[in-house]
């Protein structure tokens, strides 16, 4: 799955995965963390091993991405 992802968003996977702190890449990640929970997982711990995170970090991406969902950020 990231794999078809990052080539949809223009990344690569390694990308996604690595600790890079870019604003446009965070959201990126944060974007695959919250489609990976509510499309098929549903769980931040396997999430987080999947992309060598904390469960907190996946929690913390998904909530950042539906923040700027709910209030109509054209960037997310």
């Amino acid at each position: 799955m990231i794999h078809k992802y990052a080539e949809l968003m223009g990344v690569t996977p390694e990308q996604i995965i690595e600790k890079n702190n870019k604003p446009e890449i965070a959201e990126i990640r944060f974007v695959y963390y919250k489609l990976r929970y509510d499309k098929h997982v549903r769980n931040y711990s396997k999430i987080a091993r999947e992309v060598n995170r904390t469960p907190s970090s996946i929690m913390h991406g998904v909530k950042r991405i539906n923040e700027l969902l709910s209030i109509g950020d054209k960037e997310a």
